[in-house]
């Protein structure tokens, strides 16, 4: 549908009704997320910004994200997520039907309404945070919260194409004057919801608007650590937080806790060195300098028994081999990296078909050792890289009982940088480990249980092979990346 904001209001009704039966009732809203950014002049794209439009790639993976713009952006922010995010040049709505629109802030509002409109979605402020994926609400109509006793908030807006209720918000701006602030933007929704409850869904204002704008919740947000189980999303209310949000800087993030700065710790930790203007692989090196010294000693003490353990024998990872196998076989695999080969105890006993092999280990002794016994023509052991970006490519990584021995930050840069260089990835990992903590931060060279596909990881994949031993529950997670 073709909406036009300068025609009359006869034809516009009319336009309404029509447009409302160009679809099925029963379409669901598109995965597709839709930012705004508009500006005068070229200028520097802020941090809050690059955080608003990460963490909803991060939470919703397999989402088209779309920033609809009248000026391309432009700084470091920006650069980080170029080719991750679809820009669409849009003129600056300046009128609706036939009246003047002065504010930026009216612009903005009418533009989120034509686009959900034409496209279907959901539409998100560059100053909120996703918590949580929007799966949930993608339902035959139009979802909204609630702005305190206001009205609707249309920071968040989800709505399948041509959906009725935005049909009809979008006809009550016949009546447009600049001298409001949310009449339009604000209450008339909450008017027609209450009119047509039929045409809405109406979150409870704990999942999108809490903390909201008073100046206690607004503490609670931005200088307090508060606990808020059923947000999925953080509204920083720019026009009112103006104080606490010029604050917020990327050294202030990973230095002060505050419910805001740990949702966002969260979505760029792995950009941490950086965003804070040091050597980006410095606080990498410095774990995995421990990393090495650590399972240098488990191997030489057999702190674990037998190499690398009763997790790593024969008989322990029977399930495991029989997968890969098939995996490697099924999708005609050509070549394998295995990061963290350990001592082969039980891998010697996996046939890679034609694929050729290569395994990565930080103790020294490991590699030379799998060299001699185990090296061949299409079998071939290193010493991990210092830098992890200098890894070779292939079509399959596979990752055995690493992750599980990794600090947060590590597991982020690894989900952020080098697992998507690859077509596919597998990575087993301790899923529940009896008497071990699970999804808890620990230093590197330590071990706790992990689900990958839960906060804070959020990892993008499928489970599909699950094995026990007398202590723990080991599950493998599919990372397919394909184009």
């Amino acid at each position: 549908m073709q909406l036009s904001r300068d025609i009359s209001d006869t034809w516009l009704l009319a336009e309404v009704n029509a447009s409302a039966g160009d679809e099925s009732p029963h379409e669901r809203t598109p995965r597709r997320i839709h930012f705004v950014y508009l500006t005068e002049a070229p200028s520097e794209f802020p941090l809050i910004y690059y955080i608003a439009v990460k963490s909803a790639i991060q939470q919703n993976a397999d989402y088209e994200i779309t920033l609809h713009c009248n000026e391309p952006p432009v700084g470091r922010y920006w650069s980080l997520l170029e080719g991750t995010v679809t820009l669409r040049l849009v003129p600056m709505p300046d009128k609706i039907f036939g009246r003047p629109v002065t504010r930026v802030e009216h612009r903005a509002d009418i533009l989120r309404l034509e686009i959900l409109l034409e496209f279907g979605g959901i539409y998100l402020d560059l100053d909120t945070i996703c918590l949580k994926p929007f799966g949930r609400f993608l339902h035959e109509k139009a979802v909204m919260g609630y702005e305190n006793d206001v009205g609707l908030c249309n920071a968040v807006i989800v709505a399948p194409r041509n959906s009725e209720f935005l049909l009809t918000w979008y006809a009550g701006y016949v009546r447009f004057h600049n001298d409001q602030w949310n009449e339009f933007s604000v209450k008339l929704p909450l008017a027609i919801a209450k009119a047509r409850p039929d045409l809405v869904d109406l979150a409870a204002k704990d999942v999108f608007f809490e903390p909201d704008y008073g100046p206690e919740s607004l503490r609670r947000l931005f200088d307090e650590v508060g606990h808020f189980p059923n947000a999925h999303i953080f509204h920083l209310w720019n026009h009112v937080s103006k104080a606490h949000i010029a604050k917020i800087s990327a050294r202030d993030i990973f230095s002060r806790d505050s419910t805001y700065n740990l949702a966002a710790r969260n979505v760029i930790s792995a950009q941490r060195g950086l965003l804070l203007g040091d050597n980006p692989l410095e606080p990498l090196a410095a774990e995995t300098a421990v990393l090495k010294t650590t399972f240098t000693n488990i191997y030489e003490n057999s702190a674990w028994g037998k190499g690398s353990g009763n997790g790593s024998a024969p008989t322990a990872t029977v399930e495991y081999r029989s997968f890969l196998e098939n995996f490697i076989s099924m999708n005609r695999v050509r070549s394998v990296i295995d990061i963290g080969c350990g001592d082969w105890q039980s891998s010697r006993y996996i046939s890679f078909g034609d694929a050729s092999y290569l395994g990565f280990d930080l103790v020294e002794n490991l590699v030379t050792g799998n060299t001699a016994q185990f090296g061949g023509p299409h079998v071939e052991f290193r010493i991990m890289p210092n830098d992890p970006l200098q890894l070779p490519q292939a079509e399959l990584l596979i990752m055995k009982d690493v992750l599980q021995h990794f600090s947060d930050e590590m597991i982020l840069f690894y989900r952020d940088q080098i697992f998507p260089k690859y077509k596919y990835c597998l990575i087993t990992n301790s899923f529940k480990a009896i008497n071990y903590a699970h999804n808890v931060d620990i230093k590197s060279g330590m071990f706790r249980s992990l689900d990958l596909l839960v906060p804070p990881y959020n990892f993008r994949g499928s489970y599909v092979t699950e094995s026990w031993n007398q202590w723990e529950r080991i599950r493998t997670l599919l990372i397919a990346n394909l184009v």
